[in-house]
């Protein structure tokens, strides 16, 4: 039986096992008899794979098996079609290979999905990883001159936290988080030995030999700033057992050290690797004491009971599977407070209750840093109609809107986590109603609101404008809650009454950076077409944090906290 172990990160299997093996979508061992065109993808998705261009497999050099698939520089390539395994979004992934080469070492492609897409190859001198994102064109790069005739281990990775890795022979050479974002969706399909399909760059073309050929999608396998050792049997065709979750390490989990009497919150942003075997719990320990399970198995915030208020205490937490417990993770040290505080208050950088005198035109923020807020049209207090507080924004439909000024609050660059709520009570639903919004004349940059045609839609402008939508006709004179919000990693999820409904991870980039003034009761600065007719209450923008993160949550049932 093969086991992981951990010297960093992983070491590779002392036996053809592999707890990951469901998790790999492309296995190219390069076997079979010499001069044969067959190559095949023993990976469970058995993809098709075709030589081309007089590629062929070569018995003469081979890494394992006896064999390894041969190119002569001339545009030999190994192709398969496009397929949604190809496309790694935002997520974790690992490709790699064995590589000997045979001639010249400055330029030579290992694997692409170009255009648009990715590319592993050496350009220049440079052991590069190129992708595409919203930003463009992002390189991973290692200066290296290969010894020809040398079998080299050759492997990139990207693990939980976004950052991506090069790796030579079980060394890690380079690293960088510029490659967080979600990578472009090329539709081509992938090439082993060429860049592309047709003979665009035919000075790239591979020369050498290639074997063991694997990628992993969902794992990053070695994700270490360190070392690990290089396999040293071809990789494995069949799945190993499994084994216990590996632990939350440093940035995975976040303790917040206010909450309600007696307990503390505690963020998950992202899951360990699960040994194979889906995560079927999560636990947490305070002080040494029993295991208790928390709620969910995804990440999100979570509320964690059993603290003694105003008194520092340890906290741990581990994930479980059907192997057993995985090892509790780093220490954290979170004090209760008997409190009705915000954990996140310190990142609310707009919180209007909505609250005041009927027919008021005062609007107070009472975020940590207030804004001015200036009402126009007829945007007023109504205290027929509330949530909380006894009043609410009251809006109808012809100029409304409650504005200030332009602020970096309002702007989202790329890794900014944030968070947009607000309760809402509809008196119409013939026309598009905007909620809120960063848009209009000095740039748009993000904008809420629902069409007339039912669609609750959240867009940013990276780029272009990108859209979330939810088909969604609400009922009249209704409150509901509505939230949006992007995690760390580029995630975005729509919400109403605390259920998630949408998911994106389209707008992980930066977003234009408007100079206009953020407008509630419209979507636009502008005014017009979009004009919400109702009641706004208890509308919160929380910059630097998800508050929900794709979990399901208890809408709130009181007034937002002022601390």
């Amino acid at each position: 039986m093969s086991m992981m172990v951990q010297p960093g990160r992983f070491a590779a299997p002392a036996a053809a096992l592999d707890p990951y093996f469901a998790s790999v979508v492309l296995l190219a061992h390069m076997d079979g008899p010499d001069g044969s065109t067959t190559i095949t993808d023993s990976s469970p998705s058995a993809k098709t794979l075709t030589a081309s261009g007089g590629c062929q497999l070569d018995t003469a050099q081979s890494k394992f098996g006896g064999a390894s698939s041969l190119h002569l520089g001339g545009g030999e390539r190994i192709t398969t079609p496009d397929s949604a395994d190809w496309h790694f979004g935002t997520g974790q992934f690992t490709v790699e290979c064995f590589a000997r080469m045979n001639s010249k070492t400055d330029l030579q492609t290992f694997v692409t999905q170009w255009t648009g897409g990715w590319a592993f190859y050496i350009d220049g001198g440079q052991l590069k990883l190129r992708v595409i994102i919203s930003a463009g064109i992002v390189d991973l790069a290692y200066t290296w001159t290969p010894t020809l005739g040398q079998w080299y281990h050759l492997a990139c990775d990207r693990d939980w936290s976004g950052k991506t890795r090069l790796y030579i022979d079980g060394v890690m050479v380079a690293s960088s988080t510029a490659q967080s974002g979600s990578f472009d969706n090329s539709t081509n399909s992938l090439v082993l030995g060429a860049i592309g399909t047709g003979s665009s760059f035919p000075t790239y073309y591979y020369n050498g030999w290639l074997d063991d050929f694997r990628i992993t999608k969902g794992v990053a396998r070695y994700a270490t700033d360190g070392s690990f050792t290089v396999p040293t049997t071809a990789f494995p065709d069949a799945a190993g057992d499994y084994t216990i979750p590996l632990p939350f390490e440093a940035g995975m989990w976040t303790a917040i050290a206010s909450g309600n009497s007696g307990k503390c919150f505690i963020r998950i942003n992202y899951l360990p690797l699960n040994g194979g075997s889906a995560i079927t719990k999560l636990q947490y320990q305070i002080a040494g004491g029993g295991w208790n399970d928390l709620v969910g198995t995804g990440v999100g915030v979570r509320e964690v009971a059993g603290f003694t208020n105003g008194v520092a205490m340890n906290l741990e937490i581990r994930a479980v599977n059907s192997v057993g417990n995985g090892n509790a993770s780093d220490i954290k040290t979170p004090t209760a407070n008997n409190s009705g505080q915000d954990p996140h208050y310190a990142d609310v950088k707009l919180l209007l209750h909505m609250d005041g005198v009927d027919t008021s035109t005062t609007f107070t923020d009472n975020s940590g840093t207030p804004k001015t807020m200036a009402a126009a049209g007829n945007a007023q207090i109504d205290t027929a109609i509330s949530k909380f507080g006894g009043a609410s924004g009251l809006f109808d439909g012809n100029g409304d809107r409650v504005t200030t000024a332009d602020s970096l609050d309002w702007h989202f660059p790329s890794g900014t986590a944030f968070t947009i709520e607000f309760f809402a009570y509809l008196t119409t639903n013939t026309s598009s109603q905007g909620f809120l919004g960063h848009w209009g004349i000095g740039g748009n940059a993000w904008q809420f609101l629902i069409t007339s045609g039912g669609v609750l839609r959240f867009t940013m402008t990276i780029g272009s404008a990108q859209n979330i939508n939810y088909t969604w006709t609400p009922s009249l004179s209704q409150w509901y809650h509505i939230a949006v919000d992007r995690d760390m990693h580029g995630t975005v999820r729509l919400y109403v009454d605390g259920v998630v409904v949408a998911t994106s991870t389209a707008m992980s980039g930066t977003p234009t950076n408007s100079t206009t003034s953020l407008a509630i009761g419209t979507d636009n600065i502008l005014g017009g077409a979009n004009d919400f007719e109702g009641n706004l209450d208890e509308v919160r923008i929380t910059k630097g944090t998800a508050r929900y993160a794709g979990t399901d949550f208890t809408v709130p049932t009181a007034a937002y906290p002022n601390s």
